[in-house]
């Protein structure tokens, strides 16, 4: 009954054996563990570092962008207006118009300047000194005329309608009551729809020497 409450000697050695090899493995296991987590950390500071050099290249690229812009000045009043890059404008030029023969309005899109010129999308290069009228074409109102342009179309579908019924057919139509609506109701809606397109873009006569060109 003694022996059988302790172990013998070969199975005592045989469970030592067994925990030094569960302890290898714990040790191997931990090894690999911080291996592993070494690899994650480095792969982890990696990307954080592409993504903080990301980051700054389009921070400096968004604020030279943000900062590189054409100022309209006020020689009157010394009020300046800002014209982004990428700005769409309208323009007149001395050189166009050597002939006396007054022709229309240029368009283009400002990509960048050089050398006291714009320097447009299409590649064209303009002295500023040569622009003699020049329009900045209004972003806002722009993306409201597109909204508003199907309003004004149903406004004035609407309007055509119950003036054509009330000329066609007069007061005696069975449609009687509806021609005030369609007139009103339409004629409000195509009035109101409109507006946008009322509002002008903002242009400059340097013919005048009011104004001047100013790029930083």
């Amino acid at each position: 009954s003694f022996s059988s409450k302790f172990p013998s000697k070969k199975s005592f050695k045989s469970n030592v054996g067994i925990v030094s090899i569960n302890s290898s493995d714990i040790l191997i296991k931990f090894e690999i563990y911080t291996n592993l987590e070494n690899i994650i950390e480095q792969h982890f500071l990696k990307r954080m570092k592409f993504f903080t050099t990301f980051c700054f290249i389009a921070f400096t690229t968004i604020f030279s962008v943000a900062n590189a812009q054409i100022v309209i000045r006020n020689t009157n009043t010394q009020k300046s207006k800002e014209v982004d890059f990428g700005s769409t404008i309208y323009y007149k030029l001395y050189s166009d118009s050597v002939l006396g023969i007054e022709l229309t309005k240029d368009i283009g899109i400002v990509a960048t300047t050089a050398d006291s010129s714009f320097i447009l999308s299409d590649g064209t290069e303009i002295p500023v000194k040569d622009i003699k009228y020049l329009e900045i074409e209004n972003k806002k109102v722009k993306t409201w005329r597109g909204v508003m342009s199907p309003f004004l179309i149903t406004g004035l579908g609407f309007f055509t309608k119950g003036a054509t019924m009330a000329i066609g057919e007069g007061n005696d139509s069975a449609n009687k009551n509806l021609i005030p609506i369609y007139i009103a109701g339409g004629g409000g809606v195509f009035l109101l729809s409109s507006i946008p397109f009322w509002i002008r873009n903002k242009s400059y006569d340097l013919t005048t020497g009011k104004y001047e060109i100013l790029i930083p």
